[in-house]
């Protein structure tokens, strides 16, 4: 552990807090975006992106997610002009962002 920053530990007990207290419209969210599919598990949302490891979301802020797994990583959900959610970022911490549209 580097001095001065919290442990992993420290870490995920913080954000399971903040999840806790920021529940989301997940209806808003669950759905397919090409390779990558939003779902929930246990009152949460959660990520699957192929065979990968299933992943933890983290709210933010509207629209705005972390990965539990991965707190440098953002996914920002994007609406059209109606308020529907139509896609998603996927936002890396060396700036690569990868987007991916709702199917229908």
């Amino acid at each position: 552990m580097t001095h001065g920053q919290p442990s992993v530990a420290r870490l995920e007990a913080l954000l399971a807090e903040t999840a806790a207290s920021q529940r989301v419209p997940a209806g808003d969210y669950v759905g397919a975006y090409g390779a990558v599919v939003i779902g929930t598990a246990q009152d949460r949302l959660i990520l699957q992106q192929g065979r990968r490891p299933v992943r933890m979301l983290v709210p933010l802020g509207t629209d705005s997610f972390a990965l539990l797994e991965n707190p440098s990583q953002r996914l920002v959900f994007q609406r059209n002009a109606k308020g529907e959610v139509i896609a998603l970022e996927l936002r890396h911490s060396d700036g690569e962002v990868a987007r991916h549209r709702r199917g229908n």
